[in-house]
């Protein structure tokens, strides 16, 4: 009776452990980023004051770091001893910085949101473990 009633509840438990992982595994592709989106995108990095935006972040108590979206963790304008930094205040990575980028220049793109993200982090080091 025992033995059987641990096999009814391991089968039980399998099954639904497959159905979580058949869930987990569920496409979550979203419909493609139109490419009047990512112009749109490109225009704020190339226009927009880093500070009134970090400003507007602290305000809201969000201290995080940016980050590039590609393989290895990317923080520009960080140097590999502020990491404790990113560590202790969490990352946020910029929209539209991973490939591939249909109908825009990626380079455009990825240099843009680049240089807007090493202003950005080198603003907010300063603020939060000014030198």
């Amino acid at each position: 009776m025992v033995w059987s009633t641990f096999r009814y509840g391991c089968f039980w438990s399998l099954c639904l452990g497959l159905l979580m992982s058949l869930v987990a595994c569920e496409d979550k592709t979203s419909a493609p980023i139109s490419p009047e989106a990512i112009r749109a995108e490109l225009q704020r990095y190339q226009n927009a004051d880093v500070q009134v935006d970090l400003r507007a972040a602290i305000s809201k108590g969000d201290r995080r770091f940016l980050r590039l979206a590609d393989h290895a963790p990317n923080y520009p304008g960080l140097e590999p001893s502020d990491l404790s930094l990113v560590s202790r205040y969490g990352q946020r990575t910029l929209p539209f910085t991973e490939p591939p980028i249909e109908g825009v220049d990626r380079t455009r793109m990825v240099e843009a949101a680049r240089t807007y993200a090493t202003n950005y982090n080198i603003f907010l080091r300063e603020n939060v473990a000014p030198r």
